[in-house]
């Protein structure tokens, strides 16, 4: 008897769905997605600023800058790489190559499923769609969380949907 735990099943697709099988690279696309993400994002700007700020007046402070300099040189890859692997490890956790996923899209709302279970998002619940060529983010309102899917899962047609609901739905109120 195996001691390995046997991966959840993704519940079938309805008709209509949208299906993606994870290959061996999909979490680490997604995870470089993530980072891109990031990037683009003010609160990573303006905190990368307040620690140059910070280990530059250290290093001023200590007459020592060009420790400063260095730590600034060794920090900020350290730091991203760090992130990358961290999120492509947990990623790699839900996508897992061969397992599946689907997204059905209605009209008020869309089906993600995948070996998690099902999740409903209505489109007056998410905020913002941020999509690249490797994945799609949906940030949800009030909320920090998101949805990271892979840009297989949302054909162009059906991000302008998306992207089209959610405009009409935040132009509403």
């Amino acid at each position: 008897m195996s001691n390995t735990p046997t991966p959840a099943q993704t519940p079938p697709a309805p008709a209509g769905a949208v299906r993606y099988t994870a290959t061996d690279r999909t979490s680490r696309r997604l995870g470089l997605a993530v980072l891109k993400y990031r990037w683009t994002r003010p609160l990573t700007w303006i905190s990368n600023a307040v620690i140059v700020v910070a280990l530059i007046a250290f290093g001023v402070v200590n007459d020592q800058l060009w420790v400063s300099l260095v730590l600034l040189v060794l920090v900020f890859p350290i730091v991203t790489g760090m992130q990358y692997l961290s999120t492509s490890r947990q990623l790699g956790k839900l996508y897992r190559a061969g397992t599946e996923h689907w997204v059905r899209f209605g009209d008020r709302a869309m089906t993600v499923a995948g070996p998690m279970g099902l999740s409903d998002f209505t489109y007056d619940s998410i905020e913002d769609v941020w999509a690249t060529d490797t994945a799609v983010l949906l940030r949800m309102k009030g909320l920090r969380s998101v949805a990271l899917l892979p840009s297989e899962l949302f054909p162009a047609a059906q991000l302008a949907r998306v992207r089209e609901r959610i405009s009409r739905s935040s132009g509403a109120k």
